[in-house]
């Protein structure tokens, strides 16, 4: 009988421990919102904002993808998983226009700061074209990390710089008066 007792007093145990765990999220911060072709590229930051148990991985490891929606409006060109001595390893696993994967773990090294939010890989990128993109993160593999995950995405937007729109205009403009003056002159020539 005290062996049943003590067993559900354990299952109780870990299963409270379990639910007292809150989530820990990585979001993307860096060069995001509404940038002008101008600008040539910018960085993106893979930010672990920890939960507020304090877990940052230690003996276990991360594995993420980041993906952007619209072919055509930026270009990842390289990527870096921060170390610092937190990781055993860490590697771009993957590398495209579209996509990178980034890959590290941690054995008998501290992983993430478990204090304070910090930069696990950093993704470099160059403005292709206008319009708008999502960017998202989604996993690759979260190894013995006992709770829930948070992947908040971002979005960036690239619009032609004023000047950009104005030659635009101007170039409509002149092609519209050119005709209109052509035509003219066709319909004089004729009578």
């Amino acid at each position: 009988m005290n062996k049943i007792v003590v067993s559900t007093l354990l299952v109780v145990a870990c299963c409270t421990a379990a639910n007292s765990i809150q989530g820990a999220s990585f979001y993307i911060a860096g060069d995001i919102g509404t940038l002008s072709p101008g600008i040539g590229g910018g960085v993106l930051e893979i930010i672990y904002e920890p939960a507020s148990s304090g877990y940052g991985f230690e003996n276990g490891g991360v594995g993420l993808q980041l993906n952007s929606s619209a072919p055509g409006v930026i270009r990842f060109t390289s990527a870096e998983v921060i170390l610092d001595g937190r990781w055993t390893a860490g590697s771009v696993l993957y590398i495209s226009d579209n996509e990178v994967d980034v890959d590290a773990f941690s054995i008998l090294t501290p992983g993430l700061p478990t204090d304070s939010p910090s930069v696990f890989a950093t993704v470099t990128f160059e403005v292709i074209g206008s319009d708008s993109t999502d960017l998202s993160l989604s996993p690759r593999g979260f190894y013995w990390f006992p709770g829930p995950i948070d992947l908040v995405g971002a979005a960036i937007t690239v619009v032609p710089e004023p000047g950009s729109i104005n030659l635009v205009t101007g170039l409509i403009a002149t092609t519209v008066l050119t005709y209109r003056r052509r035509r003219v002159a066709d319909t004089t020539s004729v009578g």
